[in-house]
């Protein structure tokens, strides 16, 4: 998976938390063990780019000028990230310096809401996710082959195997419009 950009408000906390990961399911698993706190997943929100140097550079820019907004939190303890921590007031300047981006060519896709699996670049609806378990039984060969693929694409071999049996959906046409799944409200969540 790419690099993404996350914005993260927790509950009964007025501040968020702004940083990139590959993996956002764990990034917020660590977070709420080293913190206490709890990500809202429905407030928070997630910026994609195709290219991962623009997310990098995005997130240097958004620490560097919401570094006023001082959260004024006394942390027990030292954890991976804790001077990314942000009042809450300063989304109106995050929106409108990502807003500012479009005139200078970089178009940055806004995800509200946080879908644990880290879904947002494969165009494969939510009901389908998440599976964890690998098909088995692959020849030795074709597996060598798809590995080296996921390698050059930068892409986990569960993620491509998602991908490869969506398609395959596609193209037969029994693809789901709308799911209906108990205990879903359009986010998997921690």
């Amino acid at each position: 998976m790419k690099q993404l950009l996350y914005i993260l408000k927790f509950e009964k906390y007025d501040f968020i938390k702004i940083g990139i990961t590959k993996n956002i399911s764990s990034r917020i698993l660590r977070l709420q063990n080293e913190t206490g706190m709890y990500v809202d997943h429905l407030q928070s929100r997630v910026y994609t780019n195709p290219k991962s140097q623009e997310v990098v550079l995005l997130e240097r820019n958004l620490l560097s000028i919401t570094k006023s907004f001082d959260p004024k939190v006394d942390w027990n303890k030292t954890f991976g990230g804790i001077n990314e921590f942000r009042a809450g007031n300063c989304i109106d300047v995050i929106e409108k310096f990502i807003g500012e981006q479009k005139t200078y060519g970089k178009d940055f896709k806004l995800h509200i809401g946080i879908d644990i699996c880290g879904n947002y670049n494969h165009g494969i609806p939510k009901s389908y996710f998440p599976i964890f378990y690998p098909v088995k039984g692959f020849s030795p060969e074709l597996k060598y082959d798809i590995m080296k693929y996921c390698d050059s694409e930068k892409m986990r071999f569960v993620d491509f195997q998602h991908q490869a049996c969506y398609f395959y959906l596609q193209h037969l046409t029994k693809v789901r419009d709308n799911l209906v799944i108990p205990k879903y409200d359009n986010y998997f969540k921690v």
